[in-house]
């Protein structure tokens, strides 16, 4: 399990300009999360829209446009796949810098 929340995935999104009201939103949730978790391969577009698939009980093409829609509408229009990538990767090196910095923080000794 990742060390991101779901809470900062939704912020992500949220600062990305994804509206919740969207499928796209909770499909995006769930495509990071499988990335950050590493229950798909990240390079793979295509299992992550399998996998968000199955999870919601419709086909990997509505989960595409679903995702495509909500990504259009953005300030920065980017391929899904970009645009997923970018997000598990920069939620990623944030939660290790937190960490990084809280567990520095908590014990400055370095012990």
């Amino acid at each position: 399990m990742s060390k991101v929340s779901n809470k900062a995935i939704s912020d992500y999104l949220s600062k990305e300009g994804i509206l919740h009201a969207n499928q796209g939103y909770r499909f995006l949730m769930l495509g990071i999360r499988a990335i950050l978790d590493g229950e798909v391969d990240r390079y793979c577009i295509r299992a992550v829209y399998d996998y968000v698939a199955m999870q919601s009980g419709i086909s990997s093409g509505q989960v595409d446009r679903a995702i495509r829609q909500s990504i259009r509408r953005t300030e920065n229009p980017v391929p899904n796949k970009e645009f997923l990538l970018r997000a598990a990767d920069e939620l990623a090196l944030t939660a290790d810098a937190n960490a990084f910095i809280f567990e520095t923080a908590n014990n400055p000794t370095g012990q």
